[in-house]
């Protein structure tokens, strides 16, 4: 996905691609990196813009757009 381009199986030539990934957790993947049981390349990869929302068991909250 970094060049863009992913290969399909059983097909000799690449395809383009144009894609956005958004992931979730609700691990602390920061400690994670630093006690090794999170790869740190995938973590600064994924983690462009951070969205920090508090758990719905909390409370009844409304979350707008």
């Amino acid at each position: 996905m970094q060049q863009r381009e992913v290969d399909r199986l059983g097909d000799r030539n690449p395809v383009s691609i144009d894609v956005r990934v958004i992931a979730t957790t609700n691990r602390d993947l920061a400690l994670a990196v630093k006690e090794g049981k999170f790869r740190a390349d995938l973590y600064y990869r994924l983690n462009v813009v951070a969205l920090t929302f508090p758990p719905c068991a909390r409370g009844k909250m409304t979350f707008r757009l």
